[in-house]
């Protein structure tokens, strides 16, 4: 079995389109070019103080049956932030109704697993792309093992990165749905290959991206790592997540001033 089932249907033209899910949108609304995506809650009170957000519940309430979304605007900056619960499908749609609002430019802010053994928590890094490990993309895209990140948006994060001092390391991500099922085979042979996190949600964002002409790219703190020698680290909040965890701000701040 494959998954689309129908061979090429990525090519295939669907039978409603993205907007008919929604119901009669705030008057006169226009979205900001930029938008964060983010899952955790540490994340989305930290963003709450430092980006000065609003939350936008008009909006909220226009988009159909997603009571796990929050969706704010910063004052500050030219940019909003949506936070979702895990998973790419949602990420996928979701990304689709704020791309036909307006949204040229999308970045992940997101806790990941490390894979690479030279991984710690705390540490930053800057995809470069995902590895698809997820059914969501292949809607999107058809067959392929990697789906990338927008190349300007990424050299251009890269760029300010450096320059504001963030210490951080660039790599690709594995994409996958099912994250009880990851294997030491999985992790030796991927972490080999260059693959430095684990996550759910990137390829199916790039995909979407890629599928319909805009930028998207994604930065992670390490949460955990899955040590091939040790097993998996477990989450660690100590002081090494926490002077990273302090940085996802400024990244923020980066973003929105590209």
């Amino acid at each position: 079995m494959t998954v689309p089932r129908i061979k090429e249907k990525h090519k295939l033209k669907p039978m409603f389109s993205v907007g008919f899910l929604m119901r009669s949108l705030p008057q006169g609304l226009k979205l900001p070019g930029s938008a964060i995506v983010i899952y955790a809650n540490s994340i989305e009170e930290l963003f709450a103080s430092k980006l000065d957000l609003e939350r936008m519940k008009d909006l909220e309430e226009a988009i159909v049956n997603y009571n796990t979304l929050s969706i704010y605007k910063s004052r500050k900056y030219d940019l909003i932030v949506i936070r979702l619960a895990i998973g790419a499908p949602l990420t996928a749609m979701i990304a689709e109704d704020i791309i036909r609002l307006g949204v040229k430019r999308l970045l992940i802010i997101g806790e990941a697993g490390g894979i690479n053994q030279a991984l710690s928590p705390g540490n930053i890094v800057l995809c470069t792309k995902a590895m698809r490990d997820t059914g969501t993309s292949e809607h999107y895209l058809g067959k392929g093992k990697y789906v990338n990140t927008d190349k300007w948006l990424t050299k251009s994060m890269k760029k300010a990165l450096g320059k504001e001092g963030i210490e951080f390391v660039s790599g690709a991500t594995w994409s996958i749905d099912a994250p009880y099922t990851e294997t030491r085979e999985e992790v030796e042979n991927y972490s080999k290959a260059g693959i430095m996190t684990v996550e759910m949600e990137s390829a199916g964002l790039f995909a979407v991206a890629m599928k319909r002409g805009v930028q998207a790219s994604a930065v992670f703190i390490v949460s955990d790592v899955l040590r091939l020698d040790s097993g998996w680290s477990g989450f660690d909040s100590g002081e090494a997540y926490a002077k990273g965890f302090a940085k996802l701000p400024k990244i923020a701040e980066v973003f929105a001033s590209l």
